[in-house]
Order: C-alpha cells, then sequence, then structure tokens
C-alpha cells in the first residue's frame, strides 16, 4: 500500500540475525572456511541486532541516530583492545587457539577487524539492557569523591608499576586499573565521570554499564566455546570451576572491564557514553552537563 511507512529496523534485525545464526553455526559445525571467520559473523550479527532493537524500542540507536561516530567507535575498538594483547604478552593470561592456519599478516589483519567489535558490542548490549530495565539509583555511595579521585590516579598509576614486577600476583588489575585512571582524571577535569555520578546519588548507570559488561562476558565466552579458532584462559590462584572457557572468578572482571570501556568511549568523544538515563549511549553529539566539581 502506498503512503504506509515500514519499519526501518526489520531488515537491519533480519540481516543481524542470519549473521548471528551464520557465524554460531557454522562455529559448532566446524564448517569451514566460515568457521575462522565466526567471530566477525556472530559479534557482527550480534551488534546490528541488539541496534534493531534499541531502534525498535527506543526510535533511535547509536548505528541509525549517529553513523559517523559509531565507525568511529569501532576504529577507537581495534586500538583499545590491541592495548590489551600488548599487555598480556606479559601476563599471558590467555592464547588463541587454531590462528597457526594464517599469516602473520592475515592474522593481524582478521585480529584487528574482530577487536573492532569489542567497544560497539558492549554499547549495543548496554542501551538494549537499558531498554529492558531500569537500574533504581541507590544513596550516594562516595563522600568524598575529589580525594576518591585522587587515590584512583595514584592506585592506577602504581598498578602499572605492580604488573611489570608481579604479572602473576597483579593480574587482575589490567582490568580495574584503566577505569580507575580514566574516570579518575575526568572527575578531577569536571567530567561526566562514574564517581561524581555515585557521589551525586545516580548510580543506576552506572550499575548498568557494568552488568551490561558480564551480560556482553557470558556471550563471548558462550560463542568461543568450542569455536576454531578459540581462547584459552590461564589465570594464576583462580584457575577453577570453569564456566565454558572461562574460570567462574574471571567474570567478575568484566564489570570493571565495562566501566573501563565506557571512560575510554567518554575520553575519546566527550559524551556521557553509558551515564545517561535514557536507553542509547552518548557519543558525544550534544553538549553534556558538566559533573560536580571536585572537592
Amino acid at each position: 500500500m502506498s503512503g504506509v511507512r515500514r519499519p526501518t529496523w526489520l531488515p537491519q534485525l533480519a540481516v543481524g540475525l542470519t549473521l548471528l545464526a551464520l557465524g554460531w553455526g557454522c562455529s559448532v559445525e566446524h564448517v569451514e572456511p566460515v568457521s575462522h571467520y565466526w567471530f566477525q559473523a556472530v559479534w557482527g550479527g550480534w551488534i546490528l541486532t541488539a541496534d534493531a532493537l534499541v531502534l525498535r524500542r527506543a526510535g533511535r540507536s547509536v548505528l541509525r541516530s549517529a553513523p559517523q561516530r559509531a565507525a568511529w567507535l569501532f576504529a577507537l575498538s581495534a586500538g583499545f583492545w590491541w592495548l590489551f594483547e600488548i599487555v598480556n604478552w606479559h601476563l599471558h593470561n590467555w592464547v588463541y587457539v587454531g590462528t597457526d592456519v594464517l599469516g602473520p599478516v592475515a592474522r593481524v589483519l582478521l585480529d584487528t577487524t574482530a577487536f573492532a567489535t569489542v567497544l560497539p558490542a558492549l554499547v549495543e548490549t548496554r542501551d538494549l539492557a537499558r531498554c529492558l530495565l531500569r537500574v533504581p539509583d541507590p544513596p550516594p555511595l562516595v563522600r568524598r569523591p575529589g580525594r576518591a579521585a585522587r587515590w584512583m590516579v595514584a592506585f592506577a598509576l602504581a598498578t602499572g608499576v605492580a604488573l611489570w614486577l608481579f604479572p602473576r600476583e597483579a593480574f587482575a588489575l589490567v582490568w580495574i586499573a584503566p577505569f580507575l585512571l580514566l574516570d579518575g582524571i575526568a572527575f578531577l577535569r569536571g567530567r561526566p565521570s562514574a564517581l561524581g555520578s555515585l557521589a551525586a546519588g545516580k548510580a543506576g548507570p552506572v550499575l548498568l554499564v557494568a552488568l551490561s559488561g558480564l551480560l556482553t562476558g557470558v556471550l563471548w565466552e558462550l560463542w568461543n566455546w568450542g569455536a576454531d579458532p578459540h581462547w584459552e584462559y590461564t589465570v594464576p590462584h583462580v584457575d577453577a570451576w570453569r564456566v565454558f572457557e572461562m574460570p567462574l572468578l574471571g567474570y567478575a572482571g568484566y564489570l570493571p572491564f565495562a566501566l573501563a570501556a565506557d571512560a575510554v568511549v567518554r575520553t575519546v568523544f566527550g559524551g556521557r557514553g553509558g551515564l545517561v538515563d535514557g536507553p542509547v549511549t552518548d557519543l558525544g553529539a550534544a553538549r553534556s552537563t558538566p559533573a560536580p566539581a571536585a572537592r
């Protein structure tokens, strides 16, 4: 019928679900050569699927409302995760299995495209979760945020030394230190920060960002399980009670990791990131409300 406006989210949802099913199905059944690219297919499909559902629920989404900034988000994501890969050369907490069929150049290119999905996946999972539930704000959780911010920055800087000297003992700090450093600096500079939200009694979005990181982590580990290629963990002291490939206690690392990822997005794009009441992550397209000043 002419004049009938068709929903624009349906084609995107169909493409996303198709990619997701194709990537996961070929991964589980080891259908080559598609199985070698399962990560890009699965996570590209999830990002499109989640974004389409957010568009349906909220009327806007990151990919559809800010496509240029979303493209930069993929680029930022690749560099963001490569930093963790470089640190892991010293920590040796995870290894990739089944990647020996690729040459060095092909592997770097393939890895980069995979790493480019990390931040968008966290963003889209957070936005979808925000469309479906709301975490109530508890009372203010930080009474002296200025002092806390300074301690956060100092501890994060000391962590770099600890990771270098005592990698087996301090390995978990690699997930915590980036958040402490970036969020502490953001608060001290009067910019949006998780610390400022906690001090102002607006911790709901902060908790939701952390929860979405855990949800995304479960999906990462689920789709990695039995895949070829895949990654495996060597986690000192807590390498027990594995759920998929990840030790159970290792899932706790996804909580600060999601906060660190959101802090990176806020640092680069200048917006409020996931620290918003609405469902869609702010990539800095609009001027943000100043954060509480340090004291």
